[in-house]
């Protein structure tokens, strides 16, 4: 668990040696753009804040897409399940939200704003900025306590614990602002899927546009956000029943 080293397998699943990643990879999504391996890691030289860095590997080199500092969270202590949470930072505090694209770009939302930025390879230089006037979103502690539902689960020696929801918020407190991109993705065409965040029990909105910038339109809502994609116009997405059960389904998409 304290390893966090990336391990990789030749076709044989033999080791491959040496491993090239020189800092440690606390999970995330690992894609390819283009020729690229586009993983997100963490930055151990910087005490005071959690430094997350976004960096595409192609071996020996490594570039450095973008670096993000989040607010550095302390050590609390939740009375409620007996539990000590260190270094999570505050509730709605943004991340890097990125996706690889079908010519080699990846799209990198930082921040609570609307902006998208492109960057492209082979160096990765920032090629483009997307943004769209959606008002920001204010954080208040009772938006907080609904993002947590009934409680912030969490493993100890003991099992799972629940610790409750109002404490963790008065302890780790919250951003200012609640990030408007929740997740994007981009399709073998070229376009972007985004999620805007939506309060808890409503659907949120998924917007599509192109890499050039260009909106295309806002999906109704309930509409499914794409999981991956199976050519132009069919997306796979994961679903969820009544009943918790969890099934993989496809649907055509047709443009009008």
């Amino acid at each position: 668990m304290m390893n966090r080293r990336l391990e990789r397998f030749d076709s044989t699943l033999s080791p491959m040696a040496p491993d090239p990643f020189q800092v440690p990879h606390y999970g995330g999504q690992i894609a390819h753009a283009g020729r690229f391996l586009v993983v997100p890691l963490a930055d151990l030289e910087v005490e005071t804040h959690e430094v997350q860095l976004l960096s595409a590997i192609l071996e020996p080199d490594t570039v450095e897409i973008v670096r993000h500092a989040r607010e550095e969270g302390g050590t609390i202590q939740l009375e409620s399940c007996g539990m000590t949470l260190s270094g999570a930072p505050p509730l709605f505090a943004p991340s890097i939200r990125w996706a690889p694209g079908p010519g080699g770009e990846v799209a990198v939302v930082v921040g609570s704003r609307y902006e998208i930025d492109i960057y492209r390879q082979p160096g990765f230089p920032l090629e483009r900025r997307i943004r769209r006037s959606v008002p920001v979103i204010p954080a208040t502690a009772e938006l907080a306590r609904e993002s947590i539902g009934e409680g912030m689960r969490m493993v100890g020696a003991g099992g799972e614990r629940v610790c409750d929801a109002a404490e963790v918020v008065e302890k780790r407190g919250f951003a200012p602002e609640i990030p408007l991109v929740v997740r994007l993705v981009i399709s073998p065409a070229g376009e972007i899927f985004l999620e805007r965040w939506a309060p808890e029990g409503e659907a949120p909105t998924i917007d599509v546009l192109d890499l050039s910038g260009e909106y295309r339109g806002t999906l109704a809502p309930g509409f499914p956000f794409p999981n991956a994609f199976l050519g132009e116009d069919r997306i796979v997405v994961r679903e969820e029943d009544e009943l918790g059960l969890t099934s993989v389904a496809v649907y055509r998409v047709s443009r009008q």
